[in-house]
């Protein structure tokens, strides 16, 4: 039997991502005068209708495109290691 995926799980696994990657830890940063700004390349999780997903920025406006588009927590979970290993892989 499979263990049930938390969306706890999927954040750490962004945020090894985020690491091994050399992005940003957050999508956005406040400036001094509290103006939220997007961080380019930041990966971060999405969810909609009961799904989750992984978007990246792409923009300084928020723009973001889809890596791993919106499924199950699981499907979510798995996808994300498989991408995470070939980008260890190419490394």
């Amino acid at each position: 039997m499979r263990t049930q995926i938390r969306i706890a799980q999927i954040e750490r696994k962004i945020d090894y991502l985020n690491e091994i990657t050399k992005s940003p830890a957050k999508p956005y940063t406040r400036n001094a005068k509290g103006k939220q700004k997007a961080n380019l390349k930041n990966f971060h999780t999405y969810q909609a209708y009961g799904g989750v997903g992984v978007h990246r920025m792409d923009n300084e406006h928020g723009g973001v495109t889809t890596t791993i588009p919106l499924g199950t927590k699981r499907e979510c979970y798995d996808a994300l290691c498989n991408f995470i290993n070939g980008i260890e892989f190419k490394s």
